[in-house]
């Protein structure tokens, strides 16, 4: 019974395969078919998937790889063209054209439901499901645009989170011109955050740190420094220079004003102070005392471009300075109080901070030092404070 069965099932998935290629031979002369051929289609592909895990032998494998090519070729090329010529002939609905529009959405679903259980049943060779479903696409400018979305939504269903976005840029992708494409989001999911400043830190730069030296971070915050042996912090509570909660996690923690701090002079061998002196009234007198305490350092602050574009000159008492490091020196300059407003778009912030990849995150990680001025100093920092006047209000 079970050979009977094997034969029977090979014969009729043969014959499905030569009644398409005579039907696609048909359709390359004549595109005036009607739905009987996708109905052929349909019933082979029901019948394949239901006998996809007896189809073990080389004979069965080349037969439903025949099928699924032909599923391509006429939902590609047949059918288009003969809704194109049935389009072609009168402006008004036709009753051919919706029947065929809905047995090539029905016939597409179909074949991508069983791209997609074959590609798990690790079937060789098969189409990619996605590739399939591309195929809807060409009926987009054959249907009403209200047709559109529920058509793509119900073959999204049958496609996974990767293939229903790929649908939908594609989708997008036949309707936008090619040099506008670039707008189109990738929707590729990262494997891991954004770079951040810690990250930077802790990750990416090499640090001329010695392993019994004495470093302190200055300003902690709620991301305190690896190398760091002390933390010291002017805020211990909430407040409007710092979104994060205060992090102690054990080292040895010092409440302080950097502006007056309570150390002997060359008490630490690395002071690092990042993301601090754009908040402080008194930047000039925060500097002479971290070239007191230390030896050397390294200092951060966030520039112009990077307090615009992402929208932090929103925030009242946030940053009253932004920075450039100009050969040696650090330049601090005074935020104008007409520059001090919200833009009305945290587009950037949040493509930053997004889980999928994008332009503005691949600009922001290559291109830190037009983001943040850095300076690593040794012994001296050299700076100048420039006030919203444009008047030197101090320099080393």
């Amino acid at each position: 019974m079970d050979a009977f069965k094997g034969a029977f099932d090979r014969f009729y998935l043969k014959a499905a395969l030569h009644s398409l290629s005579y039907l696609r031979g048909q359709g390359e002369r004549s595109p005036g078919l009607d739905r009987t051929f996708l109905d052929i289609v349909q019933q082979s592909l029901k019948f394949l998937l239901q006998r996809a895990k007896e189809a073990s032998t080389q004979e069965a494998h080349e037969v439903l790889l025949g099928l699924l090519s032909s599923t391509l070729f006429l939902a590609r090329e047949t059918v288009r063209r003969t809704l194109d010529e049935i389009a072609g002939k009168t402006g008004q609905p036709n009753p051919m054209v919706e029947s065929l529009n809905a047995a090539n959405i029905e016939l597409l679903q179909i074949a991508t439901h069983t791209c997609s259980e074959l590609h798990q049943l690790q079937r060789k060779d098969i189409p990619d499901h996605r590739r399939l479903a591309g195929s809807i696409l060409t009926l987009t400018e054959l249907i009403e645009p209200w047709q559109i979305g529920p058509m793509v939504l119900k073959m999204a269903d049958r496609l996974g989170r990767e293939g229903a976005i790929e649908l939908g840029r594609r989708v997008i992708a036949a309707k936008v011109e090619p040099d506008e494409q670039f707008l189109i989001p990738e929707f590729r999911r990262r494997e891991k955050s954004v770079m951040n400043t810690w990250t930077y830190h802790n990750e990416s730069v090499q640090w001329r740190i010695n392993p019994h030296d004495r470093v302190l971070d200055v300003g902690s915050g709620g991301w305190p420094f690896s190398k760091a042996t002390h933390l010291a912090d002017m805020f211990l509570e909430k407040t409007p220079h710092r979104f994060e909660t205060l992090q102690r996690d054990g080292r040895p923690f010092l409440a302080m004003d950097v502006c007056d701090m309570p150390f002997r002079d060359k008490t630490w061998d690395f002071v690092f102070c990042s993301h601090v002196l754009e908040h402080l009234e008194r930047p000039a007198a925060a500097l002479r005392e971290l070239m007191r305490i230390g030896r050397r350092g390294y200092i951060e602050v966030p520039t112009r471009l990077s307090n615009i574009m992402l929208n932090f000159i929103r925030l009242p008492n946030h940053h009253r300075w932004h920075g450039l490091v100009l050969k040696n020196t650090l330049v601090l300059i005074e935020w104008k109080e007409e520059e001090r407003r919200d833009l009305g778009s945290m587009h950037f912030f949040n493509s930053l901070h997004s889980r999928y990849h994008n332009e503005f995150q691949k600009i922001f990680e290559e291109n830190w030092d037009l983001f943040y001025a850095m300076l690593p100093w040794d012994e001296q920092v050299e700076f100048l404070i420039v006030n919203r006047e444009g008047e030197v209000l101090d320099r080393s």
